[in-house]
């Protein structure tokens, strides 16, 4: 139904509506509807039972939707000719049920079909367990018992599949690979902990397992109320003994040394090499004093009988010092350090000595270390600090001085220090090396200074052994010989270092003759016994000993032995040297005893290079050759 508005044509008010409509029965309805599948429906308003919801989408758009079940029913709202809502016109699909039927052929259709995946996944896994899971199971089971400290097992899987063959193979490779390298491993631990806590050389406990085993050691004595004794031995001249011989005898001595240790203290305590040519000895339950120093003499022993090195016998001495606990140190380190200290002393103190440590002896290490470094200090400074002393030799015949003997000595800022002091400690520092060759340079200056000043001096130099028999040793000497011009070089060696090996003493004393050098040999009769050295090395000069010199006036014996050397020097040709003389008696004896030379503090000090040139000029001014 459809309504319009009746207006003229000037296009003024309505005057009236035309209404055209059609009358919808249900035989026209029937008509409308008739092969379109819909059910088609007008009702009034009042008579369909609307929601809320359903009610505010009619008011909103005149429309609405219910879909109850399967059927879907579509809903307009008409207002009647006064502009309200009067019939509702409902249109109902029920192909809808259609759709849901398809919609559960398709569920059904995904059901079945989930199914079959789900059966054919089972197939799947079922065949995967079969081939893949039981030898992987199997595999597991046989590597269970295989762990990261054991890897020697194998794998072994009695399946006939190639892959799996090959997987076995592969495992079975992977842990012989593994088992090599844990090998490989072990080895290195076990050297590793060697090297940590064993002496390579001598396959002794070292110094840092040494420490180790002397704490526990040291805990267990506090434990049972018992003490514990530390020796702490060092080579007696090994330096040398290692520049003259060569490091390989050296080593072999340490492997010997190592042994008689070992053989002497066996398992009852513990030993060790603590670094180059020291050793340690722990030894427990030593009373007292007495048992101590039984224990000392049992490590000196080691000593007794030479080393044979080879085609050669060596005789070597020990210095040993030791340190008590409780009383000098309730831990390791405090008693390595003490008794370290205490052979330090021993060493100091002379040759094969053994001392106890006492609180004191801290302080004589302190100033040994400085010298120590002092020298260092100087040395690589050049040698300024270092000073050539002369003091002269008279000879008793002429009463004339044309020879002299150089002494070094070292002058601080703090004062001057003299040899008796810095020399051993120089020589055992291996600084005794430096500081001759710059002496033998400075001797070879200041007898060019004599020989310019109309006075040659023949000049002596006391020479350590590592310096004699040092590979350098003889080039220098010739090349400070040949800048004297009119002087000449004797050098001064002691006893003791005559015998070290004669054989090699004797082929550099052939050498320093050849090249006009005497050789003397200084402190005479204080050494050793055999005198057959004298003319298989071909010596210039005996000095006997000052020792003797300050008991000549109340001493008989003394006399008799400068007599007695006095009569064999003659007897061989060798010219006599005394030192140490320091009164008229003395000059007077020797003089009767016709002793070649004299030297000491009755003639004079020894002196600075240009005290001592004044002092000779005066000397022969007043005393004129005949």
């Amino acid at each position: 139904m459809s309504a319009y508005p009746i207006t003229d044509t000037s296009g003024g008010n309505a005057a009236g509506t035309l209404i055209l409509g059609r009358v919808i029965d249900d035989e026209e309805i029937e008509v409308m509807t008739e092969g379109a599948g819909v059910n088609f429906t007008v009702t009034g308003i009042d008579r369909v039972p609307f929601s809320t919801s359903e009610l505010e989408s009619l008011n909103t758009s005149k429309r609405a939707l219910v879909i109850d079940g399967g059927v879907a029913t579509a809903y307009s709202s008409f207002d009647d000719i006064f502009g309200d809502t009067a019939l509702m016109v409902s249109v109902q699909d029920s192909s809808r049920a259609l759709y849901m039927r398809g919609v559960l052929l398709i569920t059904v259709i995904i059901i079945l079909a989930a199914l079959g995946c789900g059966l054919a996944l089972i197939l799947v896994l079922n065949l995967l367990g079969k081939i893949i899971l039981r030898p992987l199971t199997g595999l597991v089971t046989e590597l269970e018992g295989i762990n990261h400290e054991r890897v020697d097992g194998r794998v072994t899987v009695n399946e006939s599949s190639l892959e799996m063959s090959n997987l076995t193979n592969a495992i079975n490779s992977m842990l012989n690979h593994i088992e090599d390298e844990q090998e490989q491993i072990r080895k290195k631990n076990e050297s590793l902990y060697k090297s940590a806590h064993f002496d390579a050389l001598t396959g002794l406990s070292n110094r840092t397992s040494a420490t180790e085993d002397l704490e526990e050691t040291v805990k267990i004595a506090q434990t049972g109320g018992y003490n514990v004794t530390v020796y702490y031995m060092d080579i007696d001249r090994f330096k040398f003994i290692n520049d003259i011989l060569g490091h390989r005898l050296g080593n072999e001595l340490m492997q010997m040394i190592a042994e008689r240790l070992q053989n002497t203290f066996g398992g009852e305590s513990i030993y060790a090499r603590m670094h180059g040519d020291e050793f340690l000895v722990c030894v427990e339950h030593l009373e007292d004093k007495a048992d101590r120093q039984e224990c000392a003499s049992r490590i000196m022993d080691l000593f007794a009988a030479p080393f044979q090195l080879r085609d050669r016998k060596i005789e070597v001495s020990a210095s040993v010092g030791s340190a008590l606990y409780p009383g000098d140190g309730l831990d390791a380190d405090t008693l390595i350090k003490n008794a370290e200290i205490a052979m330090y002393q021993a060493k100091e103190s002379g040759t094969g000595l053994y001392i106890a440590y006492k609180k004191d002896l801290h302080d004589a290490l302190q100033r040994k270390v400085r010298i120590e470094n002092q020298l260092r200090t100087s040395i690589h400074n050049g040698c300024r600090e270092f000073l050539a002393y002369f003091q002269p030799k008279l000879s008793v015949e002429t009463g004339r001085i044309e020879q002299c003997e150089a002494l070094i000595r070292w002058n601080l800022p703090e004062g001057m220090i003299f040899p008796d002091e810095f020399i051993p400690q120089a020589e055992e520092s291996g600084l005794i090396v430096p500081m001759t060759w710059w002496m033998i340079d400075e001797c070879g200056r200041q007898g060019r200074r004599f020989s310019d000043r109309g006075m040659p001096m023949s000049i002596a130099i006391n020479i350590p052994a590592q310096v004699l028999l040092h590979e350098e040793f003889t080039e220098r000497i010739a090349a400070a010989q040949a800048a004297m011009g009119g002087s000449n070089l004797e050098i001064e060696i002691v006893e003791r270092t005559l015998l070290d090996d004669i054989d090699m003493v004797g082929a550099v004393f052939k050498t320093l003759h050849e090249g006009g050098v005497e050789i003397s040999v200084d402190d005479f009769g204080t050494g050793y016994s055999s005198l057959s050295y004298l003319n298989k090395l071909s010596i210039d000069r005996i000095k006997i000993d000052r020792s003797f010199m300050r008991g000549l006036e109340a001493s008989e014996d003394d006399r008799s032995i400068v007599r007695a050397i006095v009569a064999m020097a003659k007897s061989l040709g060798i010219i006599v040297t005394a030192e140490g003389v320091e009164d008229q008696f003395q000059y007077n004896f020797l003089r009767g005893m016709d002793c070649d030379e004299i030297q000491g503090y009755y003639i004079s000090r020894p002196v600075e290079a240009d005290q001592y040139i004044n002092f000779i000029n005066e000397w022969n001014e007043h005393n004129p050759q005949d």
